[in-house]
């Protein structure tokens, strides 16, 4: 993942986790799975436009 190995993952996780606290670090990790889960979205629905214009070139868009 990323070239990180799990020991450096763990060190980033106990720096952040000092540095920000438990409270911090929860709220953090929720919002960046919240965005993550929009960015799933939105490149889903972006591959099922281009999808569906790849099948049927000759239709345009109004």
């Amino acid at each position: 993942m990323f070239g990180i190995g799990f020991t450096e993952l763990v060190l980033i996780l106990v720096v952040a986790l000092i540095v920000l606290g438990p409270e911090r670090l929860v709220e953090l990790s929720k919002e960046a799975g919240r965005v993550l889960r929009e960015l799933r979205h939105a490149s889903s629905r972006i591959h099922a436009e281009i999808e569906k214009v790849r099948e049927n070139p000759e239709e345009k868009e109004q």
